[in-house]
Parts: C-alpha cells; sequence; structure tokens
C-alpha cells in the first residue's frame, strides 16, 4: 500500500501547526486590530466604513401621530491594499542525517517566529506612525524625560482615561489594552511604588475566569500584554525611551485575503534537474497582509512613551 501521499499530508500538517504555534503567541499588538476576512479572487482593494458615535438623544419623541426627525449619522473611509509576505528555507540531506536535532522542527520554529515578526513589526509601524503621544508624567514631548522618568501605572491610567473622554470605548470585555516594552513590564514590577501590579498580576493568573493567551494580567480596567518587538529611541539627552501602546477598541484594522492566514509549504525531497540526488528540500511560508489606522488624528491608540529603568 502506497502511504506516501498521506505521509507527507501529515507532515504538512505538522508543519503548519508548528509554525502557527510559535508565531500566534507572538501577536501582542497585531490581536488588538479588526480582522477583516477578504475572499479570495476579489480584489487586494479593502475599505473600511467607520461610523461616527452619536451623543445622547433625551428629548422625548413627539405627539403620537407626528413623524419625529432623522439623525444623520457621519461616516468615513479608510482604504489599504494588501501585500503578500514570505520566506523560504534549505534544509539539506546532511543536516538531515548527520545532526542530532530535528532540523525540520527547527527551521519551522525559526520561520514561525520570522512570520509573527514580520507581522507584529508591521503593524507597529502603522500605529507609531498614526497614534496619538503621551509621555510620562505629563512631559511635552521624549526629549524632556529624563532616565528617572520611568513609567508608572498612573500613565497607563492616564491614557485609557483619555480615550473615555473622548468617547473610544474599551474592548469588549470592557478593558483597554496595556501592551509593553518589555524593560516596562520589569520597571512596573520591581518598582516599589507598584506592588499592586504585581500583586494583581498573579492574583488575576491564579483566578478562576480565563484569560487570554498571551495577557500578562488585569488591573483597574487595563489588560496588560508585553511585545519584544516594542521602539526604543534615545532622546537628545541620550536617554532610552521605549514605546508602550494603550489600545481602545479596534484602533486599527487588519486584512486576511482567503481567510488563510500563515499559510506554510515544503517541497518534497525527490530527483529534479536542479537537484538531482534530492540533497534539499525548501520549507517556507507566506500570507496575504495589510493593516491601517482607522481613525487618523483620533486616541484610539496612545503610544505611551517612559524611560526606563532597566536599561
Amino acid at each position: 500500500m502506497d502511504t506516501s501521499n498521506n505521509s507527507e499530508a501529515i507532515i504538512a500538517e505538522w508543519l503548519s501547526r508548528k509554525v502557527l504555534d510559535r508565531a500566534e503567541p507572538e501577536l501582542a499588538v497585531a490581536k488588538q486590530g479588526r480582522m477583516e476576512n477578504v475572499p479570495g479572487k476579489n480584489s487586494k482593494n479593502v475599505r473600511w466604513v467607520r461610523y461616527a458615535s452619536l451623543d445622547a438623544n433625551i428629548a422625548p419623541l413627539a405627539p403620537e401621530g407626528d413623524t419625529p426627525s432623522a439623525t444623520q449619522i457621519n461616516t468615513s473611509e479608510v482604504a489599504v491594499i494588501a501585500q503578500q509576505y514570505g520566506q523560504f528555507a534549505v534544509v539539506t540531506d546532511e543536516l538531515e542525517d548527520i545532526s542530532a536535532f530535528n532540523n525540520l522542527d527547527q527551521a519551522a520554529d525559526i520561520l514561525g517566529d520570522q512570520a509573527s515578526k514580520t507581522i507584529e513589526t508591521l503593524v507597529i509601524n502603522e500605529n507609531v506612525t498614526e497614534a496619538a503621544e503621551q509621555f510620562q508624567g505629563g512631559a511635552v514631548d521624549a526629549d524632556a524625560l529624563t532616565a528617572s522618568d520611568t513609567l508608572e501605572i498612573e500613565d497607563c491610567l492616564s491614557a485609557s482615561n483619555q480615550q473615555a473622554q473622548d468617547d473610544l470605548k474599551p474592548h469588549r470585555d470592557g478593558l483597554y489594552t496595556v501592551v509593553l516594552h518589555r524593560s516596562q513590564h520589569f520597571d512596573l514590577l520591581t518598582e516599589a511604588d507598584n506592588v499592586a501590579f504585581s500583586t494583581i498580576m498573579q492574583h488575576t493568573r491564579e483566578g478562576q475566569r480565563k484569560i487570554e493567551k498571551g495577557v500578562l494580567g488585569e488591573l483597574y480596567g487595563l489588560r496588560f500584554m508585553v511585545s519584544d518587538l516594542m521602539n526604543a529611541n534615545a532622546n537628545m539627552g541620550g536617554v532610552s525611551i521605549k514605546d508602550n501602546f494603550v489600545f481602545a477598541f479596534e484602533p486599527f484594522g487588519v486584512v486576511d485575503i482567503l481567510n488563510r492566514g500563515i499559510r506554510v509549504m515544503r517541497t518534497r525531497r525527490e530527483p529534479s534537474d536542479s537537484d538531482p540526488l534530492s540533497q534539499r528540500q525548501k520549507v517556507g511560508y507566506k500570507f496575504w497582509y495589510a493593516t491601517k489606522y482607522l481613525e487618523i488624528g483620533s486616541k484610539r491608540t496612545i503610544r505611551l512613551q517612559a524611560a526606563s529603568g532597566a536599561g
């Protein structure tokens, strides 16, 4: 019985799971967007229609029989063009035959890591460009920050309060999301004045309610996550300034054509004109992707910048 086709299918499914399992936990920022699944054979051009919120209407209806007045709902459109991204690696039979490690397994891990970095970086760059800015302690800009101006819980609360005042809603579970730079996660955990942060983070993890994968914990109406790809830049005084994001509901959109996400490919190792001795096989991934900030000039994302005691 020929089981080669079945074996190939099993290996392909395993590789896909490996790449996605490696990539998915790293997408702290990309998870905060509004996903649009675009049918295939349609278009790379995607448009979002945004509807402005309405104020409360406290006027009673007119007497029965009178037609009430209609309200005007203002809309705006945001457009983006999806692009393809991908990469592949070559695994040789020498590596497979000699190495004590599973090289296909390691290649899947490395490619999954690269795919997640690509998506996360695309989304971070879009938000850095379009987000509203806030600086630790209410400083006027990043150059005004000194090495002692490290992130505090109050900064995160101030940012989410600004979003609430602008009628920018939290996520559907009632929480605003804070994505921290890794160094500033450390700052919050070790700062003496932030004992509540480490205590409640631990309490959240031990609580009864299941929290989202990759979430550090929840505190004061904020959900905390961390991304290793958040930006860091030195200001005019040579102080390393780290980026953090505070997200209201659906601050940006992301596009997934064909609803396929990251697709993983692998060539069979068999003789060919370019590889007559079947010494190489290729493993790779590709995906369609685009991201766009959905409300230019708004505070749906606040880029919260602070110095870091962690360096």
